[in-house]
């Protein structure tokens, strides 16, 4: 019998078990009943799997499965993300940016060096950065068939870092030996700070004393949030708060933290 993999499964059975827990906690009725088909299918073995390495929860625990499903539906619901923090992960990689507490920075790319020159190639040059400037350059592939007419472009940092082949010793035989820094430029390599972003919840109508339930408040309209934006370099703190009745809370929060964004930036 033929060896097989059984991570094409396991990914499948996680990637619709993510989708129902995506609905929300009060969706446990299709994941019960999709536990229920596992088990007349006979994966129930293949589904237990998928518990304990996708959610880390050990089914071994439980005596029948009834209780497997659900005590499971919990642990699911806590390793998910939602449709926002998918979203927000979605929009932050695009734009290059990242979260460290309230704190948002921008990737900044890694500076490199290259040798501009027509009939030349071959030549790999890496640039020595200390405290965000360029302090050297060191040629790691000399290359071949460069002309003394070479020139070098460093691309990255704020402000630029300069450099040349120092003549006429700088390159030889068509190969590039050596390379001086004129100028290091500055933040290089170091990302950069951009500000600060707290989210602020706030009801339209006060809901019932004790813990109210946040999804109903969310799914009815009653939650609503704002962001308070603190830029770096300014001292006043901005405020984004449109709030569309026709959306659901995650669209309305997500379209609010790209405005955000997009003023940080």
């Amino acid at each position: 019998m033929a060896w097989r993999s059984y991570k094409r499964d396991i990914n499948k059975i996680h990637t619709r078990i993510d989708k129902m827990a995506k609905k929300g906690r009060d969706n446990f009725q299709e994941y019960y009943n999709y536990v229920d088909s596992m088990i007349l299918k006979k994966q129930y073995g293949l589904l237990t799997q998928v518990l304990l390495i996708k959610y880390d929860f050990n089914w071994d625990k439980y005596f029948s499965a009834a209780i497997v499903k659900q005590r499971s539906w919990s642990a699911i619901l806590f390793k998910t993300n939602t449709v926002f923090q998918d979203g927000k992960y979605n929009l932050m990689k695009s734009l290059d940016v990242y979260q460290i507490g309230l704190t948002y920075y921008r990737e900044v790319p890694q500076t490199i060096a290259l040798v501009v020159d027509g009939p030349g190639s071959g030549a790999y040059l890496d640039p020595i950065v200390e405290n965000g400037g360029v302090t050297r350059i060191d040629v790691l592939r000399t290359g071949q068939n460069y002309s003394t007419a070479s020139t070098i472009n460093i691309i990255g940092g704020l402000t630029a870092a300069t450099a040349v082949i120092p003549l006429p010793n700088g390159v030889r035989g068509g190969m590039i030996i050596k390379v001086n820094v004129t100028a290091t430029g500055s933040s290089h390599n170091i990302d950069i700070e951009l500000g600060n972003i707290s989210e602020n919840d706030y009801y339209i109508n006060t809901p019932p004393s004790g813990l109210p339930d946040m999804e109903f408040q969310e799914m009815s309209g009653n939650k609503r949030a704002y962001l308070s934006v603190l830029k770096v370099g300014t001292t006043s703190t901005a405020t984004f708060s449109d709030w569309g009745t026709q959306s659901s809370y995650d669209k309305n929060l997500l379209e609010l933290y790209t405005q955000a964004l997009d003023y940080l930036i």
